[in-house]
């Protein structure tokens, strides 16, 4: 996949593909799918999923261990849950894999028929936007130079990956503007609009998250 396929793609399973060669990061795998499972929002009903959903997350940033995953997994796969909590899966490859193929489908289970086939669409974008800003550009590598790393843009960065305040993105593009950066791909990103969530590229980047 070339730079401009991977700009322009709007279908995520040939990025999972591409990433699969080159992202060395299972966390941002597993992040991408419990971001994109919480895109249902109400149509995860079962609060057992949603906690799994949760422990996987947790999971991703270290804060609980295999077991406390694999428990939890367990308690939603039978029969009785209406959906897998696919995020939740022991492979982060895997988990991405799932939520790719069966999150749309689910989403668009909500809508009247006639609208399935371009919720699907919509869903399939929407996760397409998550890739580029969990892996950013993916082709290339941006390398953060340690002058920006200001007690204001860390402080700015970690506040935002704690609380997920990410309308914060265009006040940290200033902060690091008055530190000298002027990376377009890294301002850029902090200052267009759309869905940013935890393991966004450029927070990951300036917190020296893999």
């Amino acid at each position: 996949m070339t730079e401009q396929e991977w700009l322009a793609c709007s279908e995520p399973q040939p990025m999972l593909d591409f990433l699969r060669w080159r992202a060395k990061s299972d966390r941002k795998l597993r992040l991408f799918a419990v971001a994109a499972c919480k895109r249902l929002g109400d149509l995860i009903a079962n609060p057992l999923i949603v906690r799994a959903i949760e422990m996987a997350e947790q999971y991703a940033d270290g804060l609980v261990d295999g077991a406390a995953l694999r428990s939890v997994e367990r308690l939603v796969r039978g029969p009785a849950s209406q959906i897998n909590t696919w995020a939740a899966f022991s492979d982060a490859h895997a988990a991405a894999y799932h939520v790719i193929q069966n999150v749309p489908r689910v989403a668009s289970s909500g809508v009247k028929v006639a609208q399935r086939t371009e919720t699907r669409i919509l869903e399939q974008k929407a996760q397409a936007e998550l890739m580029r800003d969990l892996f950013g550009n993916s082709v290339y590598r941006v390398i953060v130079d340690s002058a920006w790393l200001t007690s204001n843009v860390t402080g700015l960065a970690q506040a935002i990956y704690a609380d997920r305040v990410f309308d914060r993105l265009p006040i940290l593009a200033d902060a690091l503007e008055d530190t000298g950066c002027d990376n377009a791909d890294i301002l850029n990103h902090c200052r267009q609009p759309g869905e940013h969530v935890r393991g966004c590229w450029v927070i990951d980047l300036l917190l020296g998250k893999s």
